[in-house]
């Protein structure tokens, strides 16, 4: 746990403060049955001043859920948006994220520090390795053109794929265009992480020893379920965030009482 910890710190002190961005786009697209996320999780809890590109879609998907042709056109659509994303930064960086996340630290000089020379660094999927599409950061350059233009292609060869499982075949399991890539730290958490199970409303989560900086609602499905999800996750992070600083202040006023009391001074021994 130590060693997570001091890790994380590192590679923040690690990225001068002269040397970060004064803007950083950031990139995401909702449909109507996703507008509560935006407007309830997203936004009011967003931690960085992000130039934000929210682009809307109409809704195909019934529901919005994964795992239907209609859910892997939306998803077509953003492949296009991180495509125009890379075009209107090209030699730098951006972000791409799903709406259905809630942040509970600043994201942007933790995530420039971990990019380092990196192409890409994103959201792992499961415990296994799998990749989440729905958050990362990523260089504008040749290489990420063509993985996502492939990306893209495939999609619209395969109407049933979705841009992750697409990503998986081009990142993960060939890497044609020899993307340099890693996953964020746990900290970026999503509820498959640790362990790859189904959430329904009731069940518990594992969560990682460090603090997490944001939340994904994944490994659920509806919106409700997500909604659920965050909602419990947000009880979870508050608990714990009362629970240190209660912890804090015990210590203080502990050290407070001990400098306080009188000190007794004896006479040496003739």
């Amino acid at each position: 746990m130590i060693k997570k910890v001091l890790f994380l710190l590192i590679i923040f002190l690690q990225t001068n403060a002269q040397d970060i961005p004064d803007k950083i786009k950031l990139y995401t697209l909702y449909t109507p049955s996703h507008e509560i996320f935006l407007k309830k999780w997203f936004l009011p809890t967003l931690k960085d001043n992000y130039e934000l590109v929210i682009e809307f879609h109409k809704q195909i998907s019934p529901d919005g859920a994964g795992s239907s042709v209609s859910f892997s056109q939306t998803m077509l659509a953003k492949t296009k948006l991180i495509l125009r994303g890379i075009h209107e930064n090209w030699g730098e960086c951006f972000i791409y994220s799903d709406v259905d996340i809630q942040f509970f630290k600043p994201t942007k000089s933790l995530l420039l520090s971990l990019l380092k020379d990196n192409d890409l660094i994103i959201q792992k999927g499961d415990p296994r390795g799998g990749l989440c599409a729905g958050f990362f950061m990523c260089k504008a350059n040749e290489k990420t053109l063509k993985l996502w233009g492939e990306i893209k292609k495939y999609m619209i060869n395969h109407p049933k794929m979705d841009d992750q499982e697409t990503m998986e075949l081009f990142l993960r399991n060939s890497n044609p265009f020899a993307i340099k890539w890693d996953y964020l730290p746990n900290a970026f958490y999503g509820a498959g992480i640790i362990k790859s199970k189904f959430w329904l409303p009731g069940d518990s989560l594992t969560f990682p020893s460090e603090d997490i900086v944001l939340h994904h609602a994944t490994c659920t499905r509806g919106i409700q379920n997500k909604i659920k999800q965050l909602e419990y996750v947000k009880r979870i992070v508050q608990t714990k965030t009362l629970k240190k600083k209660n912890s804090k202040f015990l210590r203080t006023m502990k050290q407070v009482i001990q400098q306080s009391q009188p000190q007794t001074h004896f006479a040496d021994s003739i």
